[in-house]
């Protein structure tokens, strides 16, 4: 313990390692302790086992990882990002229902949630590499960045997540907003199993280090871009659209979050009821979207959303939030709504579900994620319900 103990005479210290912020050391540590309170020690050693992960015989303690600190906002603009997070985690404020609660949230909607898919350039670019059969999570080590596909041109295809066409299957894409703001669950959330669609906060600090780890845990990565709420008393975050902005100023904050996450598909909105809904402000966004040949996801936190008519005109691939799985912060409702999702899936052939890097949504999906292959139905990222559309 640090003062317990006086060091022998001219005995020099080690030096410190070098800041691993979001880095692959700290990152699978911290992801491999959580693991443990949710798995059990003995299993979790051994999914996150290997390449240093797994304790060996009489192992020096590691030393303490150097706090983060974001480097793209200001101290005031952080403190507010971290403790409405904090305060979603403990379920003191309503998730992004609150913008607008539409009926698709407790009952599946009347007609199929829409996707828009652009048709392959080529007959060659239909379809994307299968990835090889995945590992049980008992045997799993310490996961290593996929290989990457031969390059289509369209960045959408090129940075989608390969995977094996899932057939017939009813399919359900789950993605996890938000990741990035609150450190410890986010590492959480990409640990667990996937493939997943991991969507990161555009102010989260170490964007590439936590890009990297999202494609390490074979996951797909998105970016969640903050957009203007109709209650003009919620914050949305730093670097949010908003309806007042002029055009310019929209296209150069999308293109400022953009570059902080190369290899994204596209994006989703962070909040955004009153923004998705303005035709002059997301005409910038899709036709920004189409430009650069990206996806977008609608997270549907309002009815009156001009997002898919506009995707259409500028042809950019599109699908749409069908359930927010942790709208309501209590276990008992995030598994109805895990259900919702694959009742849908199960009649429309597809459902996207989002959810946040929170204690029960994540105990829930540890449970509920490995149950999918076995009751026939197909998990698949994001990129995969507009490629393999219903």
């Amino acid at each position: 313990m640090a003062g317990s103990v006086s060091m022998p005479a001219k005995k020099r210290k080690k030096p410190a390692p070098p800041r691993d912020p979001f880095g692959r050391r700290a990152f699978l540590a911290a992801a491999g302790t959580l693991l443990v309170g949710v798995v059990g020690g003995a299993s979790a050693g051994r999914l996150l086992g290997g390449a240093g992960l797994a304790p060996t015989a009489a192992p020096s303690p590691a030393p303490p990882v150097p706090a983060e600190r974001l480097t793209v906002v200001t101290p005031e603009e952080l403190a507010r990002a971290q403790a409405q997070s904090q305060r979603l985690a403990r379920g003191l404020v309503p998730g992004p229902e609150a913008e607008g609660a539409l009926p698709s949230v407790m009952a599946p909607p009347p007609q199929a949630p829409r996707v828009i898919a652009p048709p392959p350039e080529s007959a060659e670019l239909a379809e994307l590499p299968a990835e090889p059969p995945s590992v049980p999570p008992a045997a799993a080590v310490a996961p290593q960045l996929p290989a990457q596909p031969r390059r289509s041109g369209t960045p959408w295809r090129d940075n989608a997540l390969a995977i094996s066409d899932p057939g017939a299957r009813p399919k359900i894409a789950v993605v996890i907003d938000d990741v990035g703001v609150d450190r410890s669950w986010s590492q959480a959330m990409i640990a667990l199993p996937g493939p997943l669609t991991i969507s990161c906060m555009a102010y989260a600090g170490d964007p590439r280090g936590l890009a990297n780890a999202v494609r390490a845990f074979g996951h797909e990565t998105m970016l969640h871009l903050p957009m203007e709420p109709r209650d003009a008393g919620v914050d949305p975050g730093p670097g949010a659209l908003k309806v007042s902005q002029p055009p310019d100023t929209q296209r150069r904050l999308l293109a400022e979050a953009l570059e902080r996450f190369p290899g994204v598909v596209g994006l989703n909105n962070h909040m955004g009821s009153r923004f998705t809904a303005d035709a002059a402000g997301m005409r910038v966004v899709l036709e920004d979207m189409g430009r650069r040949g990206l996806m977008f996801l609608d997270s549907r936190t309002t009815d009156r959303s001009v997002a898919a008519d506009l995707a259409r005109t500028y042809r950019v691939p599109f699908a749409e939030r069908a359930v927010f799985i942790d709208h309501v912060n209590d276990p008992a409702v995030i598994a109805r709504q895990l259900a919702q999702a694959e009742q849908i899936a199960q009649r429309h052939g597809h459902a996207v579900a989002i959810g946040h890097p929170r204690p029960a949504t994540h105990a829930a999906l540890a449970q509920w994620l490995p149950t999918l292959a076995g009751r026939g139905i197909a998990l698949i990222p994001s990129s995969a319900v507009i490629r393999w559309r219903a």
